[in-house]
C-alpha cells in the first residue's frame, strides 16, 4: 500500500540505476535490494542484541583478514567476549562503517596509510561488500541460533556493480533509500514497507528468466494460499521459490488470521484488504514469533541470483530464519531426508521442457514401465515437479501447484500415470482453470491450479479410487484485463466466488447460478509523520496512532466520515462560510483606506480598488503561506484541492462586493455615499486562517480502494443464460449392467436399488474378469466401456475442466409455425414476381 509519493520515489530510485547503465532489470533490482538489506541489517542487529544479548555483527572479528576503514572503530564496542584471546582480535577494531548510519552520510575520507581518498563508492565496494560476503563467519562468531546465521552462502558472491564514476548516483540512491523510511516507526511497519517496495521493483521484470521462471501474480499466490489455509507451525515449502512470493504471502496470511480471528465482526477488524485481496495491518502475533524464527519456511531455487534476492526479500519481510537455498530440486543434490517432510507445498514450477535424465534423483520419480528399463518415466519438468511435490509432502500434507494445461490432458504414458496417481492414490481436491492471460506479460500459456492432499495408498485391483470426485472451477475473470497491460478490473472477479464455494466444493445449480463478490469502497490513509504530529499534536487519534501501520484519516480524526468524498464535503461545509466572512471582513477592513483614497485621488475608482485589492492580496497570501506550511503540494494534495475552489469563490464574492463599494464611494465624487455594513474582520484573523487551513490538512493522505471481508450474492446478467462456474466429476462410475447375475443367482444387475454399485459386481470384475491393472488399480482399456462415459477414468483420467462442464439448456420463444410458413409464402411470391419481370426484360431485348 504505497502512496503516490513513495511510488514516485521508488521509480526515481529504479531510474537512477537503470540510467547508470544497468540494462538487466534483475541486476538493478539486486543492487537496490543490497541497499535495502544494508539498511534493514542494522535494525536486525540492534534487535538481536537487545532481545538475545548477542554481540554486534559490526563488532571486532576474530582472525579478521578484511580490509579496515580508518573509521571502523566508530560506534563499535571494543570489549572482547569473555575468555577471548586478545591476540586473535588484534587486527580488528570492528566494522562500524558498515552500519547504515555511517553509509548514509556518504563521507569521503583519507586512508592514513596510503593517503588515498576513500570515496563513498570505494567505501561500499572495498569495505562494506567484502564484509557482507563474510557475514556467515561473523554471525557464527557473534552468536548461535539467530535468524541470520546461514546467510553467508547466499551472500558470498555479492558485489556492488555501480560504476566507480557514478558517485553522485550512489549518493542520491543512498539518500533515496533513507528517505523512504524516514517516518517508519516499529520494525513490523518497516518490514511491510520493505516488502511493498520490493514487490514494486519486481514488477519491472518483464520477461521470464533463462530457466523459464517468471513472476507469479501476487493475487494468484494469495488465492492459492487461501485454498490451503496454512497454519502457524506447519512446514511450508516452495521448491521453485524464485523471489519468495509464496513464502512471504503465507506469513502475511498467518498474520492476518491471528490479527482478526474468523468470527471478528467486519466493523471491528484491524486488517483491511486492498481491492485485490492484499492484507494490510496484519500484526505480528507472539504465536508467530517462534514459527517465523524456526525452520518452518523453506525455499529452493536453482538460480543463485534469485536465491540471493529471494533470501534478502524474506529477511526484509521480517522472516529471520528462512531456509532459502540454491538447489536443483529435481536433481540428486536434494537429500532423501526431505521426503515426507512438509505440511504445505505451494509452487509455480518452471515450464522449461525436458531435464537430463542422468541429473534426476534415482528414487523420487517412477521408472519407465518398459521391461528392464532404469530410465525415469519422463523428463518433462512440469510432470516431474508434481511427482516431486508428492514425494516431499508428509502424509496428509496438501499442495497447490500451477501446471500448464497439457498436464491435464496429455496423452503420453507419463501424463496418464501422473493423473492416475493423483486420482487413485491421493486426493485431488480441485482443479481451478485459469484464463490464458493470467501470466501476461511474461507468457500467454494456459494454466490450471491443482490442489491435492497426499494419501500415499496403494490402489489394488478392484479398490475404489482414493479421490471419489473432483471439483472444477473455470476462472474467466481474475480482476485484471487479460492483455499485456493487465490493467485493474476489480469486478467481476471469479477468484472471490471460487474461494467462497471452495469449502463445500459443490456444483453450481445450472438453473440458478449464485455468484458472489465483495463490496468495494475507498479509504484515505495518512502517515503519522512530523507534519501530522506538529499540526495535530493535541488530537487523541494522532497521539494514540499505532506505530505498526498507517491509519486512515477517519481513524485519526473520528469526526470525519470513512468515505473521503463525504469527509471532504464535511470540511467544505464547515469552513466555507468562515472563508467568505474573512474575505468580506477584509473588504470592510479596507473601507477607511478606500474612502481616504477616493478623497485624495484624481482617479478615485482606481485608488479605491487598489486599497481593497491590497488587503485582499494580504489575506490571499496568508492562506497561501498557511497552505504551504500545512498542506501537501505535489502528491496526495487533497486538502489543497478542496481549499482552492473555496478561496476562489470567496475572492469572487468579495470582488463583487468591492465593485459595489467602489461604485458607492465614487458615486458623487465626494465620497458622501454611505456603504452597506460588512462583517468585521476578527482581530486575530491570521490565526483564524491557520485554523481553517489546518482543518483542510485533515484531508491530506492517499486513497486506497479496499474490499470487504464478507462477500454477497450479486445479480448476473439477466439477459444471459446462467453459466455454471463450478461443477464436479466422478472419478470412477460404473454404467448400469442389468444383465449381470451373481454366481449364486441371488443378485440381479450391477447396481442396487439405491443406485450404488454392488461390491459383488466389482469383485467379479476384479477377480474373475481381471479387469483391473495389477500395477496401479486402473481399469484396463478393454473394460472401459463398463464405465459411465462421463466419469474421469473413462476419459483417460483427463482433467480438463471443460470436458465435464454441464450442458445448460436455455428455453427460447419461437414464432408459431403458421406465421413462419405464411411469411415464406409471401417471400416466394415476391421472388416469382421478380423473376417474371426479369424474364420479360430479357425477352424484350431479344
Amino acid at each position: 500500500m504505497l502512496s503516490p509519493r513513495l511510488r514516485r520515489q521508488i521509480y526515481d530510485l529504479w531510474t537512477m540505476f537503470w540510467s547508470s547503465g544497468m540494462s538487466n532489470p534483475l541486476t538493478a533490482i539486486e543492487q537496490i535490494t543490497y541497499l535495502l538489506f544494508l539498511k534493514q541489517l542494522q535494525s536486525l542487529d540492534e534487535e538481536r542484541r537487545q532481545k538475545s544479548g548477542m554481540r554486534s555483527i559490526y563488532g571486532r572479528r576474530r582472525n579478521c583478514t578484511l580490509r579496515h576503514h580508518p573509521d571502523d572503530d566508530k560506534g563499535v564496542e571494543q570489549a572482547l567476549p569473555a575468555g577471548a584471546d586478545p591476540a586473535e582480535y588484534a587486527g580488528c577494531n570492528g566494522h562500524g562503517t558498515c552500519r547504515w548510519e555511517y553509509i548514509r552520510q556518504g563521507l569521503t575520507t583519507t586512508d592514513p596509510l596510503t593517503q588515498n581518498l576513500i570515496t563513498p563508492h570505494d567505501h561500499l565496494s572495498q569495505y562494506v561488500f567484502p564484509w557482507l560476503r563474510e557475514l556467515e563467519t561473523t554471525l557464527h562468531q557473534t552468536g548461535a541460533g539467530n535468524g541470520l546465521q546461514a546467510a553467508g552462502n547466499r551472500m558470498a558472491d555479492a558485489y556492488f556493480q555501480l560504476a566507480a564514476d557514478k558517485t553522485a548516483t550512489l549518493q542520491r540512491a543512498v539518500k533515496a533509500v533513507d528517505d523512504l523510511f524516514r517516518h517508519v516507526g516499529q520494525r513490523s511497519a518497516n518490514a511491510d514497507l520493505m516488502g511493498d517496495i520490493f514487490e514494486y521493483l519486481l514488477r519491472e521484470i518483464k520477461s521470464s528468466g533463462k530457466n523459464g521462471q517468471f513472476r507469479t501474480p501476487r493475487h494468484i499466490i494469495r488465492f492459492m494460499i487461501e485454498l490451503l489455509n496454512p497454519q502457524p507451525g506447519q512446514r511450508v515449502l516452495d521448491p521453485a521459490a524464485g523471489t519468495g512470493g509464496f513464502l512471504i504471502n503465507t506469513t502475511l496470511h498467518m498474520r492476518k488470521q491471528l490479527t482478526d480471528p474468523p468470527d471478528t465482526h467486519e466493523d471491528e477488524r484491524t486488517v483491511v484488504l486492498e481491492w485485490d485481496g492484499t492484507p494490510r495491518r496484519a500484526l505480528m502475533h507472539p504465536e508467530l514469533q517462534a514459527a517465523f524464527s524456526d525452520d518452518k519456511f523453506t525455499g529452493y531455487d536453482n538460480d543463485r541470483t534469485m536465491v540471493r534476492i529471494g533470501w534478502m526479500n524474506l529477511v526484509l519481510h521480517g522472516i529471520e530464519s528462512p531456509r532459502f537455498t540454491q538447489r536443483d530440486t529435481l536433481g540428486k543434490s536434494l537429500p532423501e531426508t526431505e521426503s515426507n517432510t512438509y505440511d504445505v507445498v505451494l509452487a509455480n514450477p518452471p515450464f522449461t521442457g525436458t531435464v537430463d535424465k542422468d541429473d534426476l534423483h534415482e528414487t523420487r520419480f517412477p521408472r519407465n514401465k518398459k521391461p528392464n528399463s532404469k530410465n525415469p518415466i519422463t523428463t518433462d519438468s512440469e510432470l516431474l515437479f508434481v511427482w516431486l511435490i508428492l514425494d516431499l509432502l508428509d502424509r496428509g500434507g496438501r499442495a497447490a501447484v500451477i501446471v500448464p494445461e497439457g498436464v491435464l490432458f496429455g496423452s503420453t504414458g507419463a501424463h496418464k500415470e501422473l493423473r492416475r496417481t493423483l486420482l487413485l492414490e491421493h486426493e485431488l481436491e480441485g482443479v481451478i482453470s485459469l484464463p490464458a492471460g493470467v501470466f501476461q506479460p511474461y507468457t500467454g500459456v494456459k494454466t490450471s491450479i491443482l490442489v491435492f492432499k497426499k494419501a500415499g495408498v496403494v490402489c489394488e485391483s478392484g479398490m475404489e479410487p482414493y479421490t471419489r470426485q473432483v471439483w472444477f472451477y473455470e476462472v474467466s475473470a481474475d480482476g485484471y484485463t487479460l492483455n499485456a497491460k493487465r490493467d485493474d478490473r476489480p469486478t467481476p472477479n471469479d477468484l472471490w466466488d471460487a474461494l467462497a464455494k471452495w469449502p463445500q466444493r459443490l456444483p453450481d445449480d445450472p438453473e440458478q447460478v449464485q455468484y458472489v463478490q465483495p463490496e468495494f469502497f475507498t479509504w484515505r490513509f495518512r502517515p503519522v509523520d512530523d507534519l501530522t504530529t506538529r499540526l495535530f499534536h493535541d488530537e487523541p487519534g494522532v497521539q494514540h496512532a499505532p506505530a505498526s501501520y498507517e491509519p486512515a484519516i477517519h481513524e485519526l480524526f473520528p469526526m470525519l466520515d470513512a468515505d473521503p468524498q463525504v469527509a471532504t464535503a464535511q470540511i467544505v461545509e464547515a469552513q466555507q462560510a468562515r472563508i467568505c466572512e474573512l474575505f468580506l471582513g477584509m473588504v470592510g477592513e479596507a473601507l477607511p483606506d478606500a474612502k481616504k483614497a477616493v478623497e485624495n485621488s484624481r482617479k478615485p475608482d482606481q485608488a479605491a480598488r487598489k486599497a481593497f485589492d491590497g488587503r485582499q492580496r494580504e489575506l490571499t497570501r496568508a492562506f497561501s503561506d498557511a497552505a504551504n506550511r500545512m498542506l501537501e503540494k505535489d502528491y496526495d494534495d487533497h486538502g489543497r484541492k478542496a481549499l482552492t475552489p473555496l478561496l476562489n469563490a470567496a475572492r469572487q464574492q468579495a470582488d463583487a462586493v468591492i465593485d459595489a463599494q467602489v461604485e458607492r464611494l465614487t458615486a458623487t465624487l465626494t465620497a458622501s455615499a454611505e456603504p452597506e455594513r460588512l462583517p468585521s474582520l476578527p482581530l486575530r484573523w491570521k490565526e483564524e486562517v491557520d485554523e481553517i487551513v489546518r482543518e483542510f490538512a485533515r484531508l491530506d493522505g492517499y486513497d486506497v480502494r479496499l474490499r470487504s471481508h464478507a462477500v454477497r450474492a450479486v445479480q448476473l446478467d439477466a439477459d444471459a443464460p446462467p453459466d455454471p462456474k463450478c461443477w464436479v466429476a466422478t472419478v470412477r462410475a460404473y454404467a448400469q449392467n442389468a444383465e449381470w447375475r451373481s454366481a449364486d443367482g441371488s443378485l440381479e444387475g450391477s447396481h442396487a436399488a439405491d443406485g450404488t454399485v454392488r461390491r459383488e459386481y466389482t469383485d467379479f470384475l476384479a477377480f474373475e474378469k481381471e479387469a483391473f491393472e495389477k500395477d496401479g488399480g486402473a481399469l484396463k482399456s478393454d473394460f472401459l466401456d463398463l464405465l459411465d462415459p462421463d466419469c474421469i477414468e473413462a476419459n483417460d483420467f483427463n482433467l480438463s475442466a471443460g470436458r465435464y462442464k454441464p450442458l445448460t439448456l436455455t428455453s427460447v420463444s419461437h414464432r408459431p409455425p403458421r406465421e413462419i410458413i405464411l411469411k415464406l409464402q409471401m417471400l416466394e411470391d415476391q421472388i416469382q414476381e421478380g423473376l417474371a419481370e426479369l424474364l420479360a426484360m430479357v425477352e424484350g431485348e431479344g
